[in-house]
């Protein structure tokens, strides 16, 4: 985490020395677009500092008429039922899940959230009538989703310099 800091530290100071001694009005998009990029990267840093100091990933294997207390919520699996959609071969299931007493539904592919938990049926057995119920809190998301789309405003600009840069000389606007 000490090293994570001091690289996030390290990196603004570097873009922000950048972008005030280089900047020109002409150059703007050339300048700013690597520092986009840097700054997209310490978003996506810190986004992973925040969800790797508070944030878990956990199964729960459950059956039937099972209770669990885990990290705050109730948990109690009421019902399970395996099913063919049609058109399909592999049979499907669904898990009947009550989450401190209000039931919801899960599916492969379709996760219930609440009190900003992802909770996914990730497996079961039709004739042991158990599953593996996963929680997933990630509260650094939302920074990592912001650097994200910060990382491909700065790669677009750098790919229209780039492309301007590769232009023939008859093709260039005059200013």
């Amino acid at each position: 985490m000490v090293l994570m800091l001091l690289l996030w530290v390290s990196t603004l100071i570097c873009s922000l020395d950048a972008i005030i001694k280089r900047t020109t009005r002409k150059q703007l998009i050339r300048i700013l677009s690597p520092q986009i990029l840097h700054i997209a990267i310490l978003f996506v840093l810190t986004g992973y500092a925040v969800s790797a100091s508070t944030g878990y990933k956990l199964d729960i294997p459950m059956k039937i008429n099972d209770t669990s207390e885990v990290k705050g919520f109730d948990l109690k699996v009421d019902d399970m039922e395996f099913f063919t959609n049609p058109g399909e071969s592999s049979t499907r299931w669904r898990v009947h899940l009550r989450i401190n007493n209000e039931l919801h539904k899960l599916e492969v592919g379709q996760p219930s959230f609440y009190n900003s938990v992802g909770f996914f049926a990730k497996s079961a057995q039709q004739k042991k009538k158990s599953t593996i119920i996963g929680l997933i809190y990630d509260p650094g998301i939302i920074w990592e989703m912001i650097g994200a789309v910060m990382f491909i405003v700065g790669a677009t600009g750098i790919f229209i310099t780039r492309f301007n840069d590769k232009l023939p000389s008859w093709a260039e606007k005059e200013d």
